[in-house]
């Protein structure tokens, strides 16, 4: 003999809407706080490539004994890199970019920096990018080291 359970199958409707207007609402909570990640990961990972960019100007100068000039286009939010005596563009780096990519400020101490073929730039350097609120720096000494500074 089979004998057959008449017992309850699924959600009721009301558990249903139970856990729907629960995940909406921990979603509300946590959409400010992804949006405020979200720029301060945009505004590191722009500070990296800044860094890197400026490490990277020092071995240009070097490899192809020449100085270079390193200037800033701030309105534009963008720098570049240029041969001192022929003008020639080495590297030209746009940071401002649509929502979802690039940073909306970016200021140098000095500008025009001039790097020489031996390691060493006409004055130090501080570059501050930002997103909003949020901001990072990176440092260059005159001696040629890059670091970012702590937030």
């Amino acid at each position: 003999m089979t004998s057959f359970r008449c017992g309850r199958l699924g959600f009721t409707m009301i558990e249903m809407a139970l856990a729907l207007v629960t995940i909406a609402i921990l979603t509300a909570i946590g959409m400010p706080r992804l949006g405020t990640l979200m720029s301060h990961a945009r505004v590191n990972q722009t500070t990296a490539v800044v860094a890197s960019d400026l490490e990277g100007v020092f071995a240009m100068a070097g490899r192809q004994r020449r100085p270079v000039r390193l200037s800033c286009v701030c309105d534009s939010v963008l720098y570049r890199v240029v041969d001192r005596a022929g003008g020639t563009l080495r590297l030209n780096r746009v940071l401002l970019g649509d929502d979802e990519s690039g940073v909306t400020t970016l200021t140098f101490s000095a500008t025009p920096v001039d790097i020489f073929p031996s390691g060493v730039a006409s004055s130090s350097l501080t570059i501050t990018i930002g997103d909003g609120t949020y901001t990072r720096q990176v440092t260059m000494s005159s001696g040629g080291q890059v670091r970012i500074l702590p937030p």
